[in-house]
């Protein structure tokens, strides 16, 4: 203890350590198509027209103006746990812009910051944050949970405040529209499912940290393409993926009930995938004239009497219990007689105790006339002879038969 007590004064007397000095990009040309911000901070800008193929399925109920400002963005990080020692070393968005003299198609513009060494996160940050104040709202996917959480405290540390603008993440829709049909919602999943569009060589995502580190520990060279062109691609295509998944769920949010959606109870449907490259190197996506959806997520983003034909079409054609209790509850609300009839067959084919009980009290509560009463009886008694019924159900079925024959002079 007595010998690091003396090496501590040692260094004490020595004074502060010289500051580490930043290198200068005076003398070092920017690797093509970037340009430095500062000494330890670059960027980057890709322009190219949407695919207009992708575009002509959009047009008529989509405006290219209204996304003007809007900024699909996203982040690479030096880890996914949060917390004040995960730093963003790459943001960046993607917008749409006016489409250009002579074309119908609105133009893509593509941004990226990239951090070539820690010392400049403060410089990231500025420049960020002066692009940032020009929006009108933000897009991300898991960005509420992850990236803005991350960004406001990094601009924190630095002591600004993370502009306030509104956002979505289209993480949310997304998974009420295909969770049930496929085996995860992973923006690169969607991008191979619904956008129809396939990586090439792409760098997956937990690599990423690494592949920074590694740079780092090689020296931080200005030439940070060489080392890390898949980490910048990847982050590219994530951005101009999110802009297209955006427009997509845009599309049918106003139109739910075109016909290109179709309804499914999954799986997602095997379809080919392609890869054709932008004028900024990324991918296209090609979603199809036809895109499945979840029909239960569906519904959600449907009106009252479009939600009523759906449920009542899928019923006829595909009388499932869960389609049955669905639609019954909304005939029931209604107090629709036609609902008696759903719990009937939904009983006598399926034997669901939940439509049996929905049944029973209907006979009891809302038509309570005395051949009501002897029906709901006789399907008690019915249901009693069941040889594995629970008991919480039995029970409950034996209190409802015994209130509907007290006074009624029946055993």
């Amino acid at each position: 203890m007595a010998d690091l007590w003396e090496r501590i004064k040692a260094a004490q007397a020595q004074g502060p350590a010289p500051p580490l000095e930043a290198p200068s990009p005076v003398d070092e040309p920017a690797p093509p198509g970037w340009s430095w911000v500062t000494p330890l901070v670059a960027e980057r800008r890709l322009e190219f027209p949407l695919e207009p193929g992708f575009w002509r399925l959009l047009k008529d109920h989509l405006d290219a103006e209204e996304w003007a400002g809007v900024l699909c963005f996203d982040t690479e990080t030096t880890g996914l746990s949060g917390g004040a020692g995960t730093v963003p070393f790459l943001i960046g968005w993607a917008s749409l812009g006016v489409p250009r003299p002579g074309s119908e198609v609105p133009e893509v513009e593509v941004r990226q910051w990239f951090l070539r060494d820690l010392p400049g996160e403060p410089d990231l940050i500025t420049a960020v944050d002066d692009a940032l104040i020009q929006a009108r709202s933000l897009v991300s996917f898991n960005g509420a949970s992850f990236d803005l959480p991350l960004l406001r405290s990094r601009w924190a540390l630095v002591g600004k405040k993370l502009p306030d603008k509104p956002h979505r993440d289209d993480l949310h829709p997304s998974r009420r529209l295909w969770k049930r049909l496929l085996d995860s919602c992973r923006l690169s999943r969607l991008e191979e499912t619904v956008l129809g569009l396939h990586r090439l060589d792409d760098v997956p995502g937990s690599l990423v940290p690494a592949l920074w580190f590694d740079y780092l520990r090689q020296g931080a060279e200005s030439d940070f393409v060489s080392p890390l062109e898949g980490v910048l691609r990847h982050h590219a295509q994530d951005v101009y993926s999110l802009l297209c998944l955006d427009l997509l769920l845009a599309s049918l949010l106003r139109r739910p009930d075109e016909h290109r959606w179709e309804e499914t109870f999954g799986p997602f449907p095997t379809r080919p995938t392609i890869a054709r490259p932008t004028a900024g190197g990324l991918l296209h996506p090609d979603p199809g004239r036809r895109t499945p959806v979840d029909f239960w997520g569906l519904l959600d983003f449907k009106d009252g009497e479009s939600v009523d034909l759906s449920l009542e079409t899928a019923w006829q054609h595909t009388p499932t219990e869960a389609l049955g209790l669905a639609w019954a509850d909304r005939l029931k609300r209604r107090r629709d007689s036609r609902v008696q009839l759903i719990w009937t067959q939904l009983w006598e084919t399926h034997r669901s105790y939940p439509a049996l009980e929905e049944l029973l009290k209907w006979l009891e509560h809302r038509n309570r006339s005395p051949e009501a009463r002897l029906e709901a009886v006789a399907r008690i008694d019915e249901a009693l002879k069941a040889p594995f019924l629970p008991r919480v159900w039995r029970d409950g079925l034996e209190r409802r038969r015994n209130r509907l024959t007290r006074g009624s002079g029946r055993p």
